[in-house]
């Protein structure tokens, strides 16, 4: 069993992880924030220079709205630690419990891991440990993307803990294993059709990088703010067209790769490599399909995902591979090397039904 107490530093920390891990790493959220200051400001002064007769009122909103956006680009981007205080107060003032700050105590037992602190208590089963994040000296235990225990960084130092998280790891491992080899082995008993796929690192990144680009292409991805910052730089290139203002035409471009930089990013080579990036440190992946009971069930190293058929939009093939498109933004991947046997059993199954 390990004793600490969760300081208030420490939980500013895994509120400061928290941010982010939202805003993100890479090339990405920094040409976003130049875009949120330098450019937006350089596009506004250009917009005063050119139009001299914008004046009194209107100048100064226009002026005030650009150094808002870019005075909350700079808070957003770089000060993580003053937000993730105003977190922390926040969440004080939300009447979060006084528990948290007393003495927590952590054990696994029975494959559980429990953790108790004054009057509050929480249990998560092994297999539902995601794994353990470090930052900043803190051991983050993550089931999902959800912080489940912050393990402050005096515990964390300690030989106890490093064997400890060791043991942990590998417990959670081999109980997802052990479960999943059961449920596939019900699924591929019961299916009408069953795979086992087995990609490399640049299979996988070429599989998700076309999903994401089908998912936006066929709407699967779309947010109203989404086509709204689509539209609009359509919508002021027309007006600078009809009405001859083609001093427009560049702030309709600039608004077009501005409001859409993030899924301008996934249409370019360099969001492919980004996503290698991530997958090549993981090696070859697999994972396991089967059509049963009306559904698609895919099995991961991690996770088991149920797909129900009565919520499939649309089948799309691209080379000799097959996507499905379901609702709610969700999108299946059929390699070549399954997709005939696939699309025979979805046949067979229609014809049942």
């Amino acid at each position: 069993m390990f004793r600490y107490t969760v300081t208030e530093e420490d939980y500013v920390k895994m509120a400061r992880w928290m941010l982010l891990k939202r805003r993100g790493t890479g090339a990405v959220p920094i040409i976003r924030l130049l875009f949120s200051t330098v450019g937006q400001m350089g596009i506004v002064l250009w917009l005063m220079l050119r139009y001299p007769e914008l004046e009194g009122w209107l100048r100064i909103a226009i002026c005030i709205m650009s150094l808002l956006w870019a005075g909350l680009g700079v808070f957003r981007f770089f000060f993580l630690n003053l937000r993730a205080r105003l977190l922390l107060n926040q969440a004080k003032k939300q009447n979060a419990s006084s528990d948290f700050w007393k003495e927590h105590h952590l054990s696994l037992r029975d494959k559980n891991i429990l953790v108790s602190y004054g009057r509050s208590s929480g249990k998560l089963a092994c297999r539902d440990l995601t794994r353990v994040e470090h930052f900043e000296g803190l051991a983050l235990l993550l089931q999902g993307t959800n912080v489940f225990e912050p393990v402050p960084e005096s515990v964390v130092r300690s030989e106890k803990w490093k064997k400890f998280e060791e043991e942990l790891l590998e417990l959670a491992r081999a109980e997802r294993e052990e479960e999943h080899a059961g449920i596939i082995r019900d699924l591929g008993e019961r299916g009408s059709f069953s795979a086992f796929v087995r990609l490399s690192p640049e299979e996988v990144a070429d599989s998700l990088t076309v999903m994401r680009r089908k998912s936006l292409a066929f709407r699967a991805g779309w947010s109203p703010l989404a086509a709204f910052n689509l539209i609009f730089p359509f919508v002021l290139a027309a007006y600078a067209v009809l009405s001859s203002e083609w001093g427009l035409l560049p702030l309709s471009l600039a608004a077009l790769v501005l409001f859409n930089l993030p899924t301008l990013w996934i249409f370019t080579p360099l969001y492919r490599r980004q996503v290698l990036s991530r997958v090549l440190p993981a090696g070859p992946e697999g994972y396991f399909l089967a059509l049963c009971d009306k559904s698609l069930h895919l099995a991961t190293r991690d996770h088991i995902m149920k797909y129900s058929l009565s919520e499939l939009k649309k089948i799309l093939t691209y080379r000799e591979e097959i996507f499905l498109i379901f609702s709610r933004q969700n999108m299946v991947f059929i390699p070549e090397s399954c997709a005939d046997a696939f699309i025979e059993a979805m046949k067979k199954k229609k014809q049942q039904t």
